[in-house]
């Protein structure tokens, strides 16, 4: 039986990050979206998790191999898309678009937002009383969305959802390609369902939901032994790209 060569670990993360991208090119190819629209996307969806990982603006230029303009221009664009581009959005909404991109102080919220300063405190202080949003220790407001309101149905909760839903299969690639002690799985199960029999699938969710719960209160009592999971659940029809869809 032949062995099969170890892959250096540059080849796996450039095939593996090739991997990853092709939900994306489905999607962008399914919908024609050009491929310079992309490649922008593309460097703002760098330029984004660097922002999330607290890196500064010269740092980022760095690591992404760009101009501090070029690094300026991208925080810029990351704002346009989640803000400027929902003119006709109401001021709430565009604060949690706001809010998605990257945590904000009110100041600079004030700074960035064509409105008043009585405007943006009132809608600040909407979201906060509707618990959308929080201020942390650092006086900077970020989106929130607590486990005890499971569904959130809103444009920006779902577009939350997705970025959490990919961040953990990335989490999970990483861990099992480069991490291999760290506590992590991944299966994926084909089987057949009939329509009616969906919905023991939901209910399946309500029971794991449950669980977790339990298994989250029980860690609780003995927090140094505690280890952090994330959990993500999908199911799909197979035949979802011969049917017209991505």
């Amino acid at each position: 039986m032949e062995i099969e060569p170890e892959m250096s670990e540059v080849e796996k993360v450039r095939r593996l990050t090739y991997a990853l991208m092709g939900p994306a090119a489905r999607l962008a190819s399914h919908f024609g979206l050009a491929l310079t629209d992309v490649r922008q996307l593309m460097d703002m969806a760098y330029f984004h998790e660097a922002r999330r990982r607290g890196l500064k603006l010269q740092e980022i230029a760095d690591a992404m191999g760009i101009s501090i303009s070029k690094a300026a221009l991208l925080s810029k664009a990351l704002k346009e898309n989640f803000v400027e581009s929902e003119s006709q959005a109401e001021l709430p909404r565009r604060i949690e678009f706001m809010l998605w991109a990257e945590p904000l102080s009110l100041a600079r919220m004030k700074q960035v937002l064509p409105f008043s300063a009585k405007e943006v405190n009132a809608a600040v202080k909407e979201l906060e009383g509707a618990e959308r949003i929080e201020k942390d220790s650092h006086g900077l407001y970020r989106l929130r969305v607590s486990t005890d309101r499971r569904v959130w149905d809103t444009w920006i909760a779902r577009l939350d959802g997705v970025n959490n839903a990919m961040k953990n299969v990335g989490n999970a690639v990483f861990a099992r390609f480069f991490r291999p002690t760290m506590p992590a799985f991944a299966r994926t199960l084909g089987f057949r369902v009939l329509p009616e029999d969906l919905a023991e699938l939901h209910a399946l969710y309500a029971q794991i939901f449950e669980l977790v719960q339990r298994l989250d209160e029980r860690a609780g009592d003995q927090p140094e032994a505690a280890v952090e999971l994330r959990l993500s659940i999908f199911w799909v029809n197979e035949d979802v790209e011969s049917k017209g869809n991505v």
